[in-house]
This record gives C-alpha cells, structure tokens and sequence, in this order.
C-alpha cells in the first residue's frame, strides 16, 4: 500500500501548524503527528479498498465520524484544519442505497428533476495535488525502517496505556480469547455476499472474512495486538466513552461466527437503549415531586417499549402515518426517530416527533431540547453515549473476572449462554444504582433486558 512520509507530514506542521507548534512536550507533539498521519493514510487506504484506484486516479471515499472522532479525540477539528490543504471534501456524498431508493443515480438528477438534493451524514474525502507533492506520498511503496519502528513503539505504548486500566485491560482480555468457527463463517459470508447491493459491500465482506481467519491463527496477546486487521481504542468522555475494536465495528452477522472457548455467542441488549437511560437520567435529576408526575414516561421505560408509546402518541397528535410506518418497517421508523432526538433543533415547524414526546412528557421534551440549546445538539448522543458507556463497559466490567467474558458493542453485549443471568442481573443492578432517585429494584428492571 502506499504511504505518506513522517517527515513530510512532519516538516509542514513545523511550518504551519499553530496547535502542533504549541505543543510543549515532544511526546505530545508526536501524539498530534501520528493522528495527522492516520487521517491521511486513512484515506488513502480507504480509497485502495473501496476503488483500488492508483494515487493519481483518487475518488471521494467516505469515512465514518465516529471512527473519526475516537481516533483523534479532542485534536479532531485541529487536524482537520492542519490538513485542509491537502483534502478536497464533498459534501454532498451520498450512500449508495440511498440513490437507488430514490430511483437517480447522481444528485445532479434530481436537481434536474426539479427535487431536493439527498444528503449523507457521512462527507466523503480524497487527497489533492498538493498532499501529493508535499507529503510524499506515493514516492515509496514501501515503508522505511524508521517508520515502521515509529509505529510499533507508538502502538506498544497503546497497549501498555490500555493495560494499566481495569476496564480495557479486561476488555483486551476476553477479545484475545475470540476465536470463529470457520464453517459458519464460510456461510454467513456466502449469504451476505448474496444479499450485497455494490462491489463495495462485496469487498468489505471478504475483507472482514479475512481478517477474522487471520486472527483464528493467532495464540498469544501479543500476535493478537500486532495482527493487520486487530484494532483496539476508547474514546474520551467528550466522545462518549466509546469503545472500538474489530469485532464490534464488523457487520452483526459475522459475530454468529465467534467463538469464546468453543462456545456460541448470546446478546443481551437494552431496549431502547439510548432514550430509555436518558429518560431515566431526567426523572433521576428531578426533584421528588416532580418524579411522581412523570409516572407515565418510567412506565413506559420499564415496560421497554418505548417505541410503540412513540408510534401510538404520533397516532393521537393526528400523524396516523407514522403509526403506519412503525408497523410496516419499525426500523425505518427507529431511524427516523433517531434523526429526530439526535439531530438539529428544527426551527421552522415543530416535528411531529416533537409533539408525540410532549404528549408523553413535555418536561422532558423541553429537556432534550434545552440539551441542545445549551451545549449543541450532538451534546445528546455524547450523554447517550456516555449513560451506555457506564452501564455496559466501566460498571459491568468493574465486576467481573477472567472467569466471565463479555464482548461489547456499544449498547449491548455478548456473552456466552451459562453467563447470561449473571451479566443481565449485573446490568439491572447497574441501572437501579445509576439511577438511585428512583427507588427501583428487580422487579422493576425485569423488562429492560432481552436477549438472543
């Protein structure tokens, strides 16, 4: 694969970059460098995988935000200033599938067609002219001694970071221990590379089966840690507390396929997992007599179905069609829902979302709309994100040992089946005391958790 150079990279931030010039600390200078580094390089590769185009033939590839975000942390807009220069960005990227939805192929033909342009959250991105001369990318193929000694002593350093912490430390743990039965996972490939709608998709299928059969052959830690396809990181408080690893960033129905000391896999998830623990996070803030008046949102909490009360209060404010939708694709509508209690305040009209979740609890509709208001509107899913972290990594993790095993994916986990009540009866203890206002205890809890 092609590469950027260090000292390309390097040599403009010393010129250029204010944040990387008032880094006092060489540690932390090379912390900034290496993140600088991974973008480029992440687009690159991304383009090689995606197009398997040459360096001078690039197309807009796509890269997830969230990935984004947990690799570069807080020096996220930094970067992305520092690099401007060198990443052209199109902003009307659009998802395949979205298009051929809509029947057009390019959003110039619905501009045409006189509709509105469709718009991904994902932007995609390509390097110019300039990163090609100035950084060196492309003038060698192989990566120097230097380099690649850079990078190992920089992911050494991650690990040994990780394994000073209880939480990742047990995390790396039971990863390590992860094996697939190559059978099934030859037949989850064979049926999802059926049902793949690009050569994309075809592509990220094999490429993910490859490296869970190149991980099989792995037998210590350290063969784990330095394989190509492992990756391993947590993202700050301010991200949400995330944790990303191989096995929770590949499709869902690959991990059919994992193993844990020959042992099938089981998920345990919350229902409603985000706006549920939100719900709960606002009635726990409220003082005792304002609890008692919000009866019907635990309610509908603990019973764990508050999508239906969503669906039947769009119903009752006169949106029968939304109801409609919840019965045909609950998906779609679980989609649209999301766009609504994460997504931008609307200012022109009042959702129909909106006027459901007033009807249910209008103290905490104004709530969620304050969040917005005062800390901006991704502030939702950052305290979302950061309630599932508690409840699903650092709570959950705390309490269990080498004799357990958990594989999390951000609002769920997995684990094998004589380990099942024990997990979910650690995880409703988790939510009784997160949220101790509320005076719950088991029998309450009982609906919140489900699992297959």
């Amino acid at each position: 694969m092609l590469v950027t150079t260090l000292e390309g990279l390097k040599e403009y931030l010393e010129e250029h970059s204010k944040t990387y010039q008032s880094k006092r600390s060489e540690i932390y200078k090379y912390k900034y460098l290496d993140k600088t580094h991974y973008l480029i390089n992440k687009v690159m590769f991304s383009n090689y995988i995606k197009y398997k185009t040459d360096v001078d033939k690039y197309k807009y590839v796509p890269l997830k935000s969230t990935i984004l975000q947990a690799r570069l942390g807080k020096d996220k807009v930094n970067i992305f200033k520092d690099l401007a220069p060198f990443l052209d960005i199109d902003h009307s990227y659009v998802a395949a599938d979205s298009l051929s939805k809509s029947g057009y192929s390019k959003n110039d033909d619905r501009i045409g067609s006189g509709l509105s342009v469709i718009r991904s959250k994902t932007k995609g991105y390509k390097l110019n002219k300039k990163a090609l001369k100035d950084l060196g990318i492309g003038e060698a193929v192989i990566c120097d001694k230097d380099l690649i000694r850079n990078i190992k002593e920089y992911r050494e350093k991650q690990r040994q970071n990780y394994s000073k912490h209880k939480v990742t430390k047990q995390a790396l743990y039971y990863l390590y221990g992860l094996k697939v039965d190559k059978k099934e996972l030859k037949a989850i490939q064979e049926k999802e590379l059926k049902l793949a709608t690009s050569e994309i998709n075809r592509k990220h299928l094999n490429n993910c089966t490859d490296i869970l059969l190149d991980l099989n052959t792995k037998t210590t830690s350290k063969d784990n840690w330095e394989a190509r396809g492992f990756f391993f990181s947590r993202s700050s408080k301010l991200s949400g507390g995330r944790l990303y690893n191989t096995y929770n960033s590949m499709p869902k129905a690959f991990r059919k396929a994992l193993r844990y000391e020959g042992k099938k896999l089981y998920e345990i998830d919350m229902k409603s997992c985000a706006h549920s623990l939100m719900a709960l996070n606002f009635i726990n803030s409220l003082s005792s007599i304002n609890r008692e008046n919000e009866g019907r949102l635990l309610d509908i909490v603990l019973a764990g179905n508050f999508y239906e009360s969503i669906a039947m209060a769009c119903k009752e404010v006169g949106k029968e069609s939304y109801y409609k939708l919840y019965l045909e694709d609950r998906n779609l509508f679980k989609t649209k829902f999301m766009k609504f209690i994460f997504g931008k305040i609307q200012t022109k009209y009042k959702p129909t979302f909106q006027k459901a979740l007033e009807s249910i609890s209008p103290k905490f509709a104004k709530y969620i709309l304050d969040y917005k208001s005062n800390e901006g509107y991704k502030s939702v899913s950052i305290a979302a994100f950061n309630l599932e972290s508690s409840l699903f990594l650092d709570n959950l993790l705390y309490k269990l040992d080498n004799n357990s095993f958990i594989l999390n994916v951000h609002d769920a986990v997995y684990t094998t089946k004589d380990r099942i009540e024990e997990i979910r009866s650690i995880l409703e203890d988790n939510v009784i005391s997160m949220f101790p206002n509320l005076n719950l205890d088991f029998t309450d809890t009982k609906n919140l958790f489900r699992y297959e």
